[in-house]
């Protein structure tokens, strides 16, 4: 048989247990939150307010509310996103190239998507809403970038949307980076570093020099723009903006320093100085006071085909056209009447005051003799003067003894004294020939016989009678 010992305890034993204050009750729905230390916990249990997802936060007042995942720019192009974390291999969107049909209607949230090269069972899968009308898929929408991701992918139709076919979804990878943690934005200031192929600069942001009213006095010699409290800018123009421009209704400055460009309208003769212009007009002048006389070029004789087509004034040498009447140079207007051909004529104005004139006879090459147009104040006596008639009577008119009278009046005035044949020395009067016109009834004639020579070489012949009276 055993022998019994006895055990002395020389320690406090706690006897706590003997108290019902320091037990808990298992089954109340307090439990103070040191007491977990393992699993997880429901976010349902940890507010009272809002959803629990990806994209909200727990705040201070234990109310779910969206949140700030991440963030990045749509481009690179102005924005600069500065970040203690970064990443861009997460799903940026999905694109549907085919809806399908025979799916089953409704909204499918938060699946996770499969078809890249993250596992749908990871941490870092993406995950996409989906929502099915009429049996097709019209919707898909990323609501879980995930990350980890080296490229797109076609997503696996989810199992959730029934069993239609046809569907076709493409994930598309983000390229641009997301920033976390701490994040740094910036704008970039515009630039002109594109490449030459393109037309426009950088994206930024750009300083516009102020219109000429705002900019200090020193400063007023370009042009600027108007810019308001709005942001919105205009183009400082009109009167007053110092606005140069290198083009006007896409010309050059030169093109309108130009005459010929001007289409319409007539030039104000009061923007015309008082001041001879050397202008050529081609055309009709409605008034002019002088023609042009052209004075650079005295020993020159141009040709009929040398004429410009109107009327043109010039100053010749003499010796040059072969004018030679009083001085050592003639003015010449030409008169080219044909704008086609060579038909010319000229007039020349001598030192004498006596007009001549030339031509080419319509088509010869050059220019005819000049010829002296007769005027009252060239013609009478040592004139020159050839004339073709006398008192509107040819010469021969006045060759003829009928027409010799103090009347002139034909064979019935008679011949007076003045007009007889030459007297040759004293009483004596020679007759080449004496005809007698004995047609009327009463004839008389009286002649002296001394002066009267008979016979041969005599006036009086061929059986003709000399007597003292004739009757």
């Amino acid at each position: 048989m055993a022998r019994k010992r006895i055990i002395d305890l020389s320690r406090v034993i706690n006897t706590s247990a003997s108290n019902a204050a320091n037990w808990a009750q298992l089954t109340s729905t307090n439990i103070d939150a040191s007491n977990i230390v393992a699993g997880t916990i429901d976010p349902e249990r940890l507010a009272d307010k809002g959803t629990a997802n990806s994209f909200s936060f727990l705040r201070g007042d234990s109310s779910w509310e969206y949140a700030l995942q991440s963030i990045r720019p749509t481009t690179t192009d102005a924005i600069v996103i500065g970040s203690s974390l970064s990443d861009s291999s997460y799903i940026e969107s999905i694109t549907i190239v085919s809806g399908g049909s025979g799916y089953t209607n409704g909204t499918y949230q938060n699946i996770p998507m499969q078809g890249g090269n993250v596992s749908v069972s990871s941490d870092n899968v993406a995950r996409a809403t989906y929502i099915v009308s009429g049996g097709s898929i019209t919707s898909a929408s990323v609501t879980d970038a995930g990350t980890g991701y080296t490229g797109g992918f076609t997503v696996t139709i989810p199992t959730e949307l029934g069993g239609g076919s046809g569907g076709n979804l493409t994930a598309v990878k983000g390229t641009i980076n997301r920033g976390f943690g701490q994040i740094d934005i910036d704008i970039r200031k515009g630039d002109s570093l594109t490449s030459s192929a393109s037309v426009y600069g950088n994206y930024g942001v750009f300083r516009f020099r102020k219109d000429v009213t705002n900019q200090a006095l020193a400063n007023q010699t370009e042009g600027g723009f108007l810019v308001d409290n709005n942001g919105q800018v205009s183009i400082d123009q009109g009167p007053g903006s110092e606005l140069n421009a290198d083009r006007l209704d896409g010309n050059q400055g030169v093109f309108y320093q130009d005459a010929s460009n001007l289409t319409q309208g007539t030039l104000d003769p009061a923007r015309l100085g008082n001041t001879t212009y050397a202008i050529s007009i081609s055309g009709t002048a409605d008034t002019a006071n002088l023609i042009f006389n052209e004075t650079a070029a005295l020993t020159s004789n141009p040709s009929p085909a040398q004429a410009g087509n109107g009327i043109g004034a010039a100053l010749r040498n003499n010796n040059a056209t072969g004018l030679n009447d009083g001085g050592t140079t003639h003015g010449i207007v030409t008169y080219r009447r044909q704008a086609t051909g060579t038909a010319s004529t000229q007039l020349g104005f001598t030192d004498n005051n006596n007009l001549y004139i030339r031509g080419n006879s319509g088509t010869s090459a050059v220019y005819s003799n000049w010829f002296k147009i007769w005027s009252a104040s060239n013609d009478g006596a040592s004139s020159g003067l050839d004339a073709d008639i006398l008192d509107g009577k040819q010469g021969l008119w006045y060759q003829t003894g009928y027409n010799i009278g103090d009347t002139r009046g034909g064979i019935t005035a008679p011949i007076g004294d003045m007009f007889l044949p030459e007297v040759l020395g004293q009483d004596k009067i020679v007759f080449e020939n004496l005809y007698v016109n004995d047609t009327v009834t009463n004839l008389h004639y009286t002649f002296q016989t001394s002066i009267v020579l008979l016979g041969v070489g005599g006036n009086i012949t061929n059986g003709e009678h000399l007597l003292s009276t004739l009757t």
